[in-house]
């Protein structure tokens, strides 16, 4: 038997995308984007279709996991899926599976988190199904939106020459849940200790409660400007650029000293013995956007103070590189994180 972890999340797409993904060639996008793009029969837009599951034990730990945090980090995640194809969310339905160590009042918690999620993106959650699991909670979210056809973006279409750029700012939100790990040893090691997490707020608030970047696409149809190619930062940096260079086959470079990490990032990384450069790189769940612009448009883009350029696309596809401060070149793998 083949494990799927010898495959890695990669190699277990390709092999279902070779299966299922032509099953309707009249699809504009089926499997292999951060959503299904369908015809709507609205001659200016398609519709949009994605799915998320969060599953306890595995993506979150319901120790230093707030009921209404697990609820609002479950709206933007799919919400997020959207705004990487360039469009909106504006339905969801909810798939509940909870054993019965849990009560109502934790389901209220939960709600109230997706309903708060809910009015910040302007999305109506429509129904969904609720059943009793065995083990622990599952929780699983399908979103439906909208993307003008003329506006839609994939993960491919990034030319050479293409600027790459970020939205935000990297690695919180994986040193936000390390913080919380930390805490959660330290109690268990002597339970009369009380985690001392205040200074660390905003960065474990990241990982918590993540911000779909909803104002960055609203800032983008201000401006009139398309990506050529987009995603969203879920498994890492190095990962969805990989993406990004598969889709397109394009090969990328990208400078360290372009990277945008907050000084309270880069800072507490190193308190706690990690390397703001993996934590960037890999940490994972920023829900921030990456995207290829046209050079003639990249410094229109980034006047918005929150997009910054941080390498570009070269023909080559097997040319993946970071190029350190130091000036030594590494090349990029998936080393974020995966499923399997």
């Amino acid at each position: 038997m083949t494990s799927l972890s010898s495959m890695g999340e990669f190699g277990f797409l390709e092999k279902l995308k070779a299966r299922f993904g032509n099953m309707d060639p009249a699809l504009p996008m089926g499997m292999g984007d951060d959503a299904a793009v369908l015809p709507s029969g609205d001659k200016e837009n398609y519709a949009l279709f994605s799915s998320d599951m969060l599953l306890e034990g595995t993506h979150f730990d319901i120790s230093y996991t707030p009921m209404e945090s697990l609820g609002y980090k479950a709206v933007s995640v799919n919400v997020s899926d959207m705004i990487a194809m360039n469009g909106r969310g504006k339905y969801i339905v909810v798939g509940l599976g909870m054993s019965a160590r849990y009560g109502w009042e934790d389901v209220k918690s939960l709600y109230e988190g997706m309903e708060r999620a809910c009015k910040e993106y302007d999305i109506s959650l429509v129904g969904g199904d609720t059943v009793s699991h065995s083990k622990g909670l599952l929780l699983s979210l399908a979103i439906w939106g909208e993307v003008p056809k003329a506006s839609v973006t994939y993960r491919k279409g990034a030319k050479p020459h293409d600027v790459l750029c970020v939205t935000g700012s990297l690695g919180a939100s994986y040193v936000g849940l390390q913080l919380l790990i930390r805490e959660k040893r330290t109690v268990l090691s002597d339970p009369t200790l009380s985690p001392e997490i205040a200074e660390y707020a905003p960065m474990i608030q990241q990982h918590l409660f993540p911000q779909a970047r909803q104002d960055i696409l609203n800032f983008l149809e201000s401006q009139n400007i398309v990506p050529h190619a987009m995603i969203d930062i879920s498994d890492g940096l190095s990962s969805e650029i990989l993406h990004l260079c598969s889709a397109s086959g394009c090969g990328v470079e990208v400078y360290e000293d372009r990277l945008p990490i907050k000084e309270s990032t880069y800072r507490t990384a190193l308190e706690i013995g990690l390397e703001p450069l993996t934590c960037a790189m890999n940490g994972g769940e920023d829900y921030q956007l990456l995207m290829a612009l046209p050079p003639q448009i990249y410094e229109t883009a980034t006047s918005c103070g929150d997009i910054h350029a941080i390498g570009y696309f070269v023909e080559n596809p097997s040319h993946i590189s970071l190029k350190t401060k130091a000036e030594q070149e590494i090349s990029l793998t998936a080393q974020g994180w995966t499923q399997f």
